[in-house]
């Protein structure tokens, strides 16, 4: 007498519970990985998003106000001469810490104004990921070029010994 072929339900079920304890195992890394990705990203934009301001200054020889609006994830750069543009960050990623600080401005909303023949200002804007991510894209004034740097991440007690 011939047996059937194919496989029985209970095996399939039970290589079904293997994949998905599979896939519960690795979630948490695939999602800090992905995470990660979106802040770095988001850091190149905002870095490009500021030299292309700058770029627009000393090419239209006018001012340019970028503005950092902080509850609505974007930032945005507007002038006499140059026409609205808007960086919308990515889902996840949001405006963090805009430092210097400037006392009576809400930190809600920043703006820096960039001039012709001017440096542009002293700035550190720090992008937060929901997970607790941070990545700062700093302006450096001597050479007007925006560097990404990772924000030092505190030591937990215990770690090196």
């Amino acid at each position: 007498m011939s047996r059937p072929r194919g496989i029985t339900l209970i095996e399939l079920l039970v290589v079904m519970a293997v994949i998905s304890l599979m896939m519960g195992v690795a979630y948490p890394s695939v999602s800090r990985g992905l995470e990660s990705v979106r802040l770095r990203m988001a850091g190149d934009d905002v870095a490009s998003f500021l030299s292309l301001a700058m770029n627009r200054v000393e090419k239209t020889e006018s001012p340019v106000e970028v503005r950092f609006l902080r509850s609505q994830r974007v930032i945005e750069m507007d002038g006499p001469a140059t026409p609205l543009k808007t960086l919308n960050l990515p889902d996840g990623i949001g405006i963090g810490e805009i430092s210097p600080e400037v006392e009576g401005e809400p930190q809600t909303e920043r703006s820096a104004l960039l001039m012709p023949g001017a440096p542009f200002p002293r700035m550190t804007v720090e992008l937060t990921s929901v997970g607790g991510g941070r990545r700062a894209v700093r302006i450096d004034p001597t050479t007007s070029t925006p560097i990404i740097e990772e924000p030092a991440r505190p030591q937990t007690e215990g770690a090196g010994k």
